[in-house]
């Protein structure tokens, strides 16, 4: 991504405020976000396995 001039960090957010804007779209499952995934080009799976920790855990990763 960075080779491409891409930002890979953000600054000033918090991962919970993050997760739960994640929450708020319309890819909510009852309390679980789904994931579409591609398990290979053209194959992909709709995930529910990821956590809140975990997404946290992902988010805090990019925040400086």
């Amino acid at each position: 991504i960075s080779d491409f001039g891409l930002p890979t960090s953000v600054t000033g957010y918090l991962a919970e405020a993050i997760l739960d804007a994640t929450k708020s779209d319309k890819k909510m499952d009852g309390n679980t976000i789904k994931f579409v995934v591609l398990n290979t080009v053209g194959d992909a799976v709709i995930d529910r396995s990821y956590t809140d920790e975990m997404l946290l855990d992902a988010i805090n990763t990019i925040i400086e």
